[in-house]
């Protein structure tokens, strides 16, 4: 299965960041979460990273 998923969507590479430390990918899993758990809507990005990187106003890496 591993490798059918990195054939159709390329290589994953985990990179471990500490929590609430002002990483954007980190921060905004966070807000997801914590607004689902308060049964909020949450608004999700579709285009690029540099979009997102706009959209949200951080760098993802």
């Amino acid at each position: 299965m591993t490798e059918e998923r990195e054939k159709k969507y390329g290589k994953i590479t985990w990179k471990r960041v500490p929590g609430h430390s002002g990483y954007l990918g980190n921060e905004r899993a966070d807000t997801i979460a914590t607004s689902y758990a308060e049964g909020n809507d949450v608004t999700f990005a579709h285009g690029t990273r540099e979009e997102y990187e706009r959209m949200f106003g951080g760098k993802l890496i």
